[in-house]
């Protein structure tokens, strides 16, 4: 269902709803988009397994999340921050920034390239509204080269 979601809402973002600046009104430092004229959004095409930080631990979370968009994880921090097992063979745990605007509409997802990661918050909206940050846990074989966080709006 979550999927169905999803697909939609990325539908209607490409179908030319209103998105961006106008549908926010405090943009938080978190928001990094990739740089004017990169591809990497077409480029990152592969999903990432990713894992919510559990709720009484998101402010610690989000406290290692101030000076750098992503971290590797110790085995401690994993157990503090998720409940279930996400790694497969060859994968470590990486702690990554993400913003949105309205939660309760809307679902990340979070896609790499095999270099870089694309964290992006898909949502409804009617009125305009600050973002808010939501650390998340990725499994990658390596930690990521950039790590490009961003929202978009239906409206």
């Amino acid at each position: 269902m979550r999927t169905i979601a999803a697909a939609l809402l990325t539908s209607l973002c490409l179908a030319g709803c209103a998105v961006q600046q106008a549908a926010w009104t405090h943009q938080d430092p978190w928001y990094n988009p990739p740089p004017a004229g990169s591809d990497v959004e077409k480029r990152a095409g592969t999903p990432v397994v990713w894992s919510d930080v559990k709720a009484g631990a998101r402010l610690e979370a989000a406290a290692l999340l101030d000076r750098s968009p992503v971290v590797q994880l110790t085995p401690e921090q994993v157990a503090k921050f998720v409940d279930q097992p996400l790694a497969g063979p060859g994968e470590k745990l990486f702690l990554v920034r993400g913003v949105y605007v309205n939660w309760e509409t809307g679902h990340f997802s979070v896609l790499t390239d095999g270099m870089d990661v694309v964290v992006d918050h898909l949502s409804f909206a009617r009125n305009a509204r600050p973002m808010g940050r939501w650390p998340l846990v990725i499994a990658l074989p390596e930690k990521p080269r950039n790590v490009y966080v961003i929202c978009w709006v239906a409206q």
